[in-house]
């Protein structure tokens, strides 16, 4: 648990000082889920794998651009719309996380979101996951980047402590406000969300 710390301490680190890729590679399906998925419909969306548990989202793949880069405090940078990658992005399970209020804290009504994940990652030993913070569009933007990151840290912690997931399968990143659902509007809460995918 002690050696999971000063990876936190790292990134906040990295993020304040070096600069933030503004966002990466925006997922061509994302599969919502508004109660808790078995281990199965959650394995067919990340696979991409029709669902009858989840809101089904397509958008075509943009990229952001890469070559600039900004500290955090600054405003989000614009992102251009660029061709897919070939193969296109990877689709993504988004889960409504719930949080202590104030905190990165995993909510207790919410764990059963991390438990189905866990649950796949235990069935299947050679799955890799990015997961993904998420936040609305309103507050600072440089909390909300903060936060993001610390909620996908939280998740992360869980997996690697409640169900034994070897770090090295597990990538948290933090994606602020800079990734809205689809057709949904920034200040919606549905925006504040973990989303995971498969990497690789």
């Amino acid at each position: 648990m002690s050696t999971l710390f000063p990876l936190r301490r790292f990134a906040i680190a990295s993020l304040a000082t070096l600069g933030f890729c503004a966002a990466g590679v925006v997922s061509a399906q994302v599969t919502f889920f508004d109660k808790p998925p078995t281990p199965d419909q959650l394995r067919d969306a990340l696979r991409g794998k029709p669902t009858s548990r989840g809101i089904v989202w397509e958008q075509p793949g943009t990229q952001a651009n890469q070559q600039t880069q900004q500290p955090i405090a600054a405003e989000p940078p614009r992102a251009t719309a660029q061709p897919a990658p070939q193969g296109g992005p990877a689709p993504s399970a988004a889960f409504p996380i719930n949080f202590d209020v104030g905190s990165a804290k995993v909510a207790p009504a919410s764990m059963a979101y991390v438990d189905a994940i866990g649950a796949v990652m235990v069935r299947d030993p050679g799955m890799k996951l990015v997961i993904e913070g998420h936040t609305d569009g309103t507050g600072s933007y440089q909390r909300n980047m903060l936060l993001s990151w610390d909620r996908a840290y939280s998740v992360f912690k869980v997996l690697v402590e409640r169900y034994g997931i070897d770090p090295v399968r597990l990538q948290p990143v933090g994606r602020g406000p800079l990734e809205p659902m689809p057709g949904v509007p920034p200040s919606d809460g549905m925006n504040r969300r973990v989303q995971f995918r498969i990497d690789g």
